[in-house]
């Protein structure tokens, strides 16, 4: 700038200063040279440094104004940076603070884990303490009961075993008596009354016996035990009483006196073996071992109810503590059972996806399976809801959520059978619900035209691209797409350069590919990429080489199948970082537009490849896309759904199948290396002829058999020079003529 700035007052003052001087000689030859000379070139002089000052002048205020220009358009751009700078910090201290929440939520969540982790360790604990304190009681419980049972035994043996002796000698004793009095002419008079009173003194001992047994077979509390036992001793007891006296009241007042004289005169007679007193002595000490008898009995049954009492109080007491635990644990199940709960949505008035997500989320949970709410995306026809599955004690497959897809229908009341998939990129299990059926409108092929690239420019869109991933699945069209696309790539070469094809599927009914091959297998494809990586590697530093196009076929289960299936992947990690240093280009055809289906792949490995995704794995791939905002999604999916009505409907128009029809209705979404995404048509099947564009070569070209058709005329130019040129991979017959044109023009009869 000071250098134009300069030159330019270097210019104005030249020509000022001729102009100046001009005006001087002009002056001296008007005067007729009156003046003197000298005073001339003063003259001129003082105008020319005049006219130089001030033109300098001039040039100096420019100068100062561009000058200020250009202090005021930075000044301008610098406030316009500044503006943009302070937006990015407002942008950058958003995100810290989003990164914080995160942080902190995360954070929350872990202690929600730990706090569930604690809780459920304790109820544990609490589960092995119940169960000890259970079998603790329960053990003791049993040592009581046997020992109350010892007790009531003891008790039961000791009334029974006195009763007994009791029985026995009473009836002993009183038979004895009633013998003698029978057998003595004495006591001939009362033998009328012994004789009934004996024969049914065998039943009273019979009853007497048969009571004596029911003791042992008393059941219930002690109480009643203690009750019934002493009973049946005072009935017997009663009941020998009353024999007693019955007894007595057989003899008459005179017999028994007769009966008292006798006793004394026997008494008298035989004083040496039953003396009146030996007797009262005998019987005072039968009296007080009955009377010992029973006061032991009394303090053992007390002692026994004491014992039993203190027992019962210790259950009691276990039993409280046995309630208060199992309450302590019922609380402790219900908190976790409140953790444990799947996590719904709140919902908000009219929101019908996320009350279907609830039922969803309630449905499996009665299934013993956890879907936790995560977000969902949609509009009125169609809905995905997503859910956390990682709090499941094992890994959920979304097949197996499939099997419930048509009573999630029925609970929903969607359209369609509720389907489930797995979103790799996310993490999460994602739901689709289809609401109601888009309204078909027929779209124009002009509005179709403005949201795709059609097949007519297809060659110059695709024909710089060099490494390329495309992926359909089965019958999707992935081969006759990538021999398009091959010989586009070349064709734009003018076709200088070398396709080398490996196609594991040779030989198939889907091998569609009509040009030669450097591999027919798995191992193949695993040695065409190591020479790949090898040729990369050679010309690293080289250039000017002959452009050398790889194809790889069945790449997905080539990784999967093959043994070395890792070192396959990891060679196409390096085709895909260094392929475009070395003039080579590669093609990988797969099934997944899912690039974590592969394994060891990620997206990020991809996103070093133009994507072609074909038909149904576009609408995959747009889900899949992490470097879309959901704006952009939204976009795509729209187009999507266009673009699919408009082949259907073309499709069933022109009764074209996609699955057999060359040249039925195609498209892909095409993902570039930068910018968006895009939609292109697919050309016609076998569009590019590789004998065309390559140029017959009778080396490496398959042999092609001519045989000589006479009845059949060329289309083009009506010659008869006609030759059968092989068949295509449908059994087709192609024809080729030899007279319109250099090479033999193909087509199908």
């Amino acid at each position: 700038m000071n250098i134009s700035l300069k030159s330019a007052s270097r210019g104005l003052t030249v020509v000022a200063s001729l102009l100046c001087l001009g005006g001087v000689l002009s002056f001296v030859k008007s005067e007729d040279n009156m003046k003197p000379l000298a005073l001339n070139i003063i003259i001129a002089s003082g105008t020319l440094a005049v006219s130089s000052e001030f033109i300098s002048r001039s040039n100096h205020n420019k100068a100062n104004n561009q000058l200020a220009d250009i202090v005021a358009k930075h000044e301008k751009e610098w406030k316009t940076l500044n503006t943009k700078y302070e937006e990015q910090s407002a942008l950058l201290k958003q995100s810290q603070t989003l990164k914080d929440d995160l942080h902190q939520a995360t954070e929350e969540i872990n202690l929600k884990n730990q706090t569930i982790q604690i809780l459920q360790g304790k109820v544990k604990q609490l589960v092995v303490d119940f169960e000890l304190k259970t079998q603790e009681l329960e053990d003791k419980l049993q040592c009581e009961d046997i020992r109350y049972q010892e007790l009531i035994d003891v008790f039961k043996g000791l009334i029974s075993e006195h009763l007994n002796e009791r029985i026995y000698k009473f009836f002993n004793s009183l038979d004895e008596s009633i013998n003698k009095k029978l057998e003595s002419e004495d006591y001939q008079a009362i033998h009328a009354n012994l004789i009934p009173f004996k024969d049914k003194l065998q039943l009273h001992y019979d009853t007497h016996c048969e009571l004596l047994k029911n003791i042992s077979v008393i059941d219930g509390d002690l109480s009643d035990i203690v009750t019934d036992v002493l009973s049946i001793y005072s009935r017997i007891v009663d009941e020998q009483t009353a024999l007693k006296t019955k007894f007595r009241n057989l003899l008459n007042l005179d017999e028994r006196r007769s009966l008292e004289d006798a006793y004394t005169t026997l008494a008298d007679m035989k004083t040496t073996h039953c003396p009146k007193d030996k007797a009262k002595d005998l019987l005072g000490e039968y009296n007080s071992f009955q009377k010992n008898q029973l006061n032991n009995l009394g303090e053992k049954l007390e002692d026994n109810v004491n014992s039993l009492e203190e027992m019962r109080g210790q259950v009691f007491d276990l039993i409280a503590q046995i309630e208060s635990l199992a309450l302590e644990k019922v609380a402790l199940k219900d908190e976790l059972n409140k953790l444990n709960q799947p996590q719904v949505w709140r919902l908000a008035t009219g929101s019908n996806e996320l009350t279907k997500g609830n039922i969803i989320i309630q449905y499996f949970w009665s299934k013993g399976i956890k879907l936790d709410r995560a977000f969902t995306t949609g509009d009125v026809y169609e809905s995905k809801i997503y859910y956390h599955t990682d709090n499941n004690p094992r890994t959920l497959v979304f097949k197996e959520l499939n099997e419930h897809s048509d009573a999630l229908q029925q609970l929903c009341l969607t359209l369609k059978p509720i389907t489930f998939d797995w979103d790799a990129d996310k993490g999460l299990m994602v739901a689709s619900l289809v609401w109601k059926a888009r309204e078909k409108k027929d779209t124009a092929k002009s509005d179709i035209d403005a949201i795709w690239i059609p097949a007519s420019k297809f060659e110059t869109y695709v024909k710089r691209w060099e490494r390329v991933r495309i992926t359909a699945g089965s019958t999707g069209g992935k081969s006759p797409t990538a021999k398009n696309l091959a010989l586009a790539i070349m064709r734009s070469r003018k076709g200088k350069g070398e396709i080398r094809l490996y196609d594991p599927q040779h030989g198939s009914k889907k091998d569609y590919w009509d040009m030669p091959k450097a591999g027919m297998s798995h191992e193949d494809n695993l040695q065409g990429m190591k020479e790949l990586c090898q040729l990369i590697d050679d010309r690293r530093h080289g250039h000017n080489h002959q452009f050398v196009l790889y194809i790889f076929d069945e790449v997905d289960n080539t990784v999967t199948q093959l043994k070395e299936g890792a070192k396959f992947r990891d060679l196409i990690k390096v085709s895909l970082k260094e392929g475009s240093h070395a003039d080579v280009g590669v093609i990988y055809i797969g099934q997944s537009a899912d690039a974590n289906e592969v394994p060891g792949m990620t997206h990020s490995n991809w996103n070093n490849a133009v994507q072609l995704h074909i038909v149904t794995n576009a609408g995959t791939a747009i889900e899949k896309l992490t470097t879309l905002t959901t704006e952009d999604k939204t976009k795509l999916l729209n187009q999507y759904r266009k673009i699919q009505e408009y082949c259907d409907r073309m499709n069933e128009e022109l009764g074209l199948d996609i699955f057999t029809d060359s040249g039925a209705y195609r498209f892909a979404l095409a993902v570039p290396l930068t910018g968006l995404p895009k939609f292109i048509q697919l050309p016609v099947f076998d569009s590019y002829d590789y004998s065309d564009v390559m140029g017959v070569d009778t080396q490496t070209q398959k042999a092609i058999v001519e045989t000589p058709v006479n009845d059949i005329v060329c289309p083009h130019c009506g010659s008869r020079a006609v030759v059968k040129n092989g068949t295509n991979a449908k059994g087709e017959q192609y024809y080729s003529c030899k007279t319109c044109s250099e090479k033999p023009k193909r087509w199908i009869s």
